[in-house]
């Protein structure tokens, strides 16, 4: 036998609220390996800053995310919507890296630019 769609279901704790499924304590589940690793592989074909963005903001979802179901109802499923959070978090990180390897080149030309216009400044 199952559980019905009428029946409510508490674990650990009593049932309280509107929640059909109650559990108060950890969940385990075997078999599930959750991870976006391939990111970091040099044939993963990364977006630019400006084509995820421009993605996110056609779309109003980040691209490794399902769009939400009309009004944030409807069954999700748990392991895709982990494993997008984690691509996108792992993307973020990326685009971190290349922001800052561009920034670290503009300090270094605005250095040597001031280094330019003291010299000539000087003569």
């Amino acid at each position: 036998s199952g559980v019905s769609t009428s029946d409510t279901v508490a674990i650990g704790s009593t049932h309280s609220g509107d929640a059909v499924l109650q559990v108060q304590g950890s969940i385990v589940v075997d078999g599930v390996t959750v991870h976006a690793d391939y990111v970091f592989e040099p044939d993963y074909e990364l977006d630019t800053i400006d084509e995820h963005l421009a993605f996110a903001m056609e779309h109003k979802h980040l691209p490794a995310l399902p769009k939400a179901p009309e009004g944030l109802k409807g069954p999700v499923d748990l392991v895709s919507h982990q494993m997008g959070i984690l691509e996108e978090l792992e993307t973020a990180h990326l685009y971190i890296g290349q922001l800052h390897r561009e920034l670290e080149q503009l300090k270094q030309t605005v250095r040597e630019l001031a280094a330019e216009v003291d010299q000539n400044t000087d003569n």
